[in-house]
């Protein structure tokens, strides 16, 4: 709920962030868009107002022009007259031009005041200095005074002159005439003699200058304005800019900030996770190997020692099966704790995986230093780990070497260690082992059988062999499948020696399913042949048990053999005799699929005989130890009698096994038990011999294995144990 409701106001805060910058962005779209528009606008007017310039400084040319020729006028010059009257129409022209401009830009008042003042305007002057120069032109002739006196204002003159009306434009551009006053300049007597200098005090070119500099007075403030709202516009834009930036982007960067020391953090984590065990809170094998890398080169280069501590719990797997798997997380963290107690802050100490850990260590003197940590890790790990009101007594196996003398660079350092670790399993475990050449000869050999055992299973070299289980009554009950190895230099491997040499590399679980499958499958062929082989036995240790898929196995097993779960029979070993719920229900699993079960080589060991009142089998095999000191001693055959008898009293089949002497034939007939196996009753065969045998078995009368004398007697064993020959 609280993580949702966070991502919801995260949202909803994203959402704030994101109008108001879109609110930004449109206030600066809506600014620019009004400064282009504006900024336009008086660039615009600003050009118009240079158009009018421009046209005004051309009608000033006309006008000085104009003017210059009614001087040569009046200088006697009869040629200029026609020029005067050129200059005129020029004027004219340049007039209409000036107003119609006006009228496109939409001149202002003031502007239109200059034009059209009917005493100093520039339209009247300018029409009466063309009508001027047209008169010129039409009298062919200037009398005297007559130029200067046309130029005058129109209180010097008189109202005698008479002439054709002057025409003026007014703003909408219709022509309308300016009756007393054109007509006075066009008819009045023209002077003989005028000077050049009334070409520039004419009142057309007063009029004309004063417009000029009144467009450019226009012009100046208007760049003014422009100036102006330019300023303005940046000082607007400025201040949207920096609300924008407070408005929006400061909480943009502070969430950026926020989302920042965030992302640090969980990138520590990340680190921390990458380097670290995740349930221990010890260094990970990764950061284990890179620091021992380090550690290694550092130590060589400098002529230094290290030492290396290996440590493997030896009891973890039983407490993990029987209290579950939170019980062994918490007997790893208290584990971890107490190594990281004893190596302290600056040790190095790292959780290989499972129930091993690791520790460096860097000093001095090493190898006092490393002999001490691993006595009192040893020491620390005998204390019981108590687990909701339960102690737990998990201990450890220790081996440790030291560099350079075991090894000179990682590899060889951690397999040095690991030799001495599982040197001291092997020794009893619950002690510390440190490593000695003799162990790397050991490890050389290890490593040379974990490659003669694979190549054994890639190469074929592994099957099955079978022994026969006899009833003195019945013949034939059962064939036993045992795993069989001939090496290819070694030659036939003796059980018991392949049997260790696989346990000692790890692949018992292989074996053990290979023999299951293919005695299986042997079985299946004798049952299609109609040979009856009565049950076939097939061994499991308890580790096929913790497995915790030994029924699956099973099952697929049968489905693909085609047999029938009836005639199957598990001897398990002596060791599943432990008050374990984990066996319990594994064994209580076989038996619900219909397999019987059985204790094979009981006796091995020091397994106590009433261990077999705690669990629910239908047989007993007793092995060959057991039946050796019976052999050796009378007191030995009295602990048979009594097992014997312990058996029978439990309701528990018998099986004499390994009877490879006769007289252990005689001490199984001697103590009536029925059902038999062993060398001396038969001898162990491959598929094809024991095919001929049950063929030939079957072919014949049920043959007696040492008969026993008083048959009538003897207690019958074979309600679970075998199944009765058809």
């Amino acid at each position: 709920m609280g993580q949702t409701t966070a991502r919801l106001y995260r949202s909803m805060q994203n959402r704030r962030v994101l109008a108001r910058y879109i609110c930004a962005l449109l206030v600066l779209a809506g600014l620019t868009a009004g400064s282009f528009v504006t900024m336009r606008h008086l660039i615009g007017g600003m050009k118009q107002g240079e158009v009018l310039i421009t046209e005004a400084a051309d009608l000033r040319s006309a006008i000085h022009k104009t003017m210059l020729a009614l001087d040569a006028i009046a200088q006697g010059n009869p040629e200029a007259a026609s020029r005067a009257a050129r200059e005129a129409e020029a004027l004219n022209s340049g007039l209409d031009r000036l107003i119609t401009t006006m009228v496109r830009v939409g001149a202002d008042q003031e502007d239109w005041a200059l034009i059209q003042d009917p005493d100093t305007g520039l339209q009247a002057s300018v029409l009466a200095l063309v009508q001027t120069a047209t008169a010129a032109d039409r009298r062919g002739a200037v009398g005297p005074g007559g130029i200067p006196h046309m130029l005058e204002s129109k209180e010097s003159r008189g109202d005698t002159m008479t002439g054709p009306a002057i025409s003026a434009m007014d703003q909408g551009g219709h022509v309308e005439p300016h009756g007393t006053e054109a007509r006075a300049l066009a008819t009045s007597p023209l002077p003989s003699h005028r000077s050049t200098s009334h070409a520039g005090h004419s009142p057309a070119m007063a009029s004309i200058d004063t417009l000029i500099e009144h467009l450019r007075g226009d012009r100046q403030a208007e760049q003014k304005r422009t100036s102006r709202l330019h300023d303005l516009l940046g000082v607007a834009t400025l201040v949207i800019l920096l609300a924008e930036a407070f408005v929006v982007f400061r909480p943009l960067m502070s969430r950026a900030d926020r989302e920042a020391a965030r992302a640090d953090v969980a990138l520590s984590e990340l680190e921390y996770l990458a380097s670290h065990d995740a349930l221990t809170g010890l260094l990970n094998r990764g950061q284990i190997d890179r620091i021992l890398d380090i550690a290694v080169h550092e130590a060589s280069s400098e002529s230094r020692q290290l030492g290396l501590v290996l440590l493997d719990l030896d009891e973890f797997k039983p407490i993990n099966d029987r209290f579950g798997h939170a019980a062994g997380d918490a007997v790893l963290v208290a584990v971890a704790n107490r190594i990281r107690g004893l190596v302290g802050p600056t040790g190095v100490a790292g959780r290989l995986g499972g129930d091993e850990f690791i520790v460096l260590v860097r000093g001095s003197q090493v190898e006092k230093e490393v002999a001490a940590l691993a006595s009192r890790l040893l020491d620390e790990l005998r204390k019981p780990f108590e687990y909701r009101g339960q102690l737990l007594h998990p201990r450890a196996s220790i081996g440790y070497a030291v560099f350079p003398a075991a090894g000179s660079d990682v590899a060889t350092l951690l397999s040095a260690a690991d030799s001495a670790m599982y040197t001291a399993k092997r020794s009893g475990r619950g002690r510390v082992s440190v490593f000695s050449e003799q162990m790397r000869a050991e490890a050389d050999r290890t490593r040379r059988l974990e490659r003669d055992v694979r190549e054994a299973f890639e190469g074929g070299q592994f099957d099955v062999r079978y022994d026969a289980v006899f009833d003195t009554s019945l013949g034939l009950i059962g064939v036993e499948g045992l795993p069989h190895w001939h090496h290819p230099a070694r030659g036939s491997v003796p059980t018991d020696q392949l049997l260790a040499e696989v346990a000692a590399v790890g692949q018992t679980p292989a074996l053990t399913d290979f023999v299951i499958f293919t005695a299986l499958a042997q079985a299946a062929e004798w049952q299609r042949l109609h040979l009856p082989f009565g049950a076939i036995h097939v061994n499991a240790g308890e580790g096929f048990l913790r497995r915790g898929d030994a029924c699956s196995v099973l099952q697929h097993a049968l489905v693909s053999s085609g047999l029938d779960s009836a005639a199957l029979v598990i001897r398990l070993g002596a060791e599943v005799l432990i008050d374990d719920p984990v066996i319990a229900r594994a064994i209580h699993g076989l038996q619900d699929m219909g397999i019987a079960v059985g204790i094979g080589g009981f006796g091995t060991g020091s397994r106590p005989l009433l261990a077999l009142e705690g669990i629910n089998i239908g047989f007993v095999a007793l092995g060959r130890e057991v039946l050796v000191r019976a052999e050796a001693s009378k007191e030995g055959k009295a602990v048979v009698a009594a097992m014997l008898e312990l058996c029978r009293a439990m309701g528990k089949d018998v099986l004499m096994q390994d009877i490879d002497t006769a007289a252990l034939a005689e001490l199984a007939q001697s103590e009536h038990v029925t059902a038999r196996q062993g060398k001396h009753l038969c001898g162990r065969m491959d598929a094809a011999e024991m095919t001929a045998f049950i063929r030939k078995a079957a072919s014949g009368p049920a043959p007696r294995v040492c008969p026993v004398t008083d048959a009538e007697d003897a207690p019958r064993t074979l309600s679970v144990l075998g199944r009765p020959a058809a």
